[in-house]
């Protein structure tokens, strides 16, 4: 009889567990259950499964960090933009704070119109003292 290979021991590993009354532990407890019991069942298979698959895991931890990087950059656009409109706001030019405040909503019911009467209350507050200040 053939050793099980490293993808049937993982397999049957994860049947096991969903068949019982357990449910399957998180990733990380999943992950440190299966590579101890297949490094302790057949260590050379393991190792040399583990090589095949190094580039593959490679590529997608180098994904995930990539698509993180991209979500993260996404929600940060946004804020960087809102900072610049109020800088801009501050030195009497108010159009790109008008333009948020006229963006369509984006988040909870009731949540946008406060923000856009909150950021139209702060335009016309910083109009207000632009035009005070000899400023168009």
């Amino acid at each position: 009889m053939t050793e099980p290979t490293p993808e049937e021991i993982i397999l049957a590993l994860i049947e096991r567990e969903r068949g019982s009354e357990e449910r399957l532990p998180v990733s990380e407890a999943a992950s440190s259950m299966m590579s101890e019991a297949l490094s302790r069942s057949n260590p050379e298979a393991f190792t040399a499964w583990l090589i095949s698959k190094g580039e593959e895991f490679i590529r997608t931890t180098i994904v995930k960090f990539d698509r993180s990087d991209r979500s993260r950059a996404a929600r940060q656009r946004p804020r960087e933009e809102f900072a610049e409109a109020m800088k801009q706001a501050e030195k009497g030019d108010t159009t790109a704070l008008r333009a948020w405040a006229n963006r369509p909503p984006r988040y909870k019911p009731g949540v946008e119109k406060a923000m856009a009467e909150a950021m139209e209350r702060a335009s016309a507050k910083l109009a207000r003292k632009a035009q005070a200040k000899g400023n168009p």
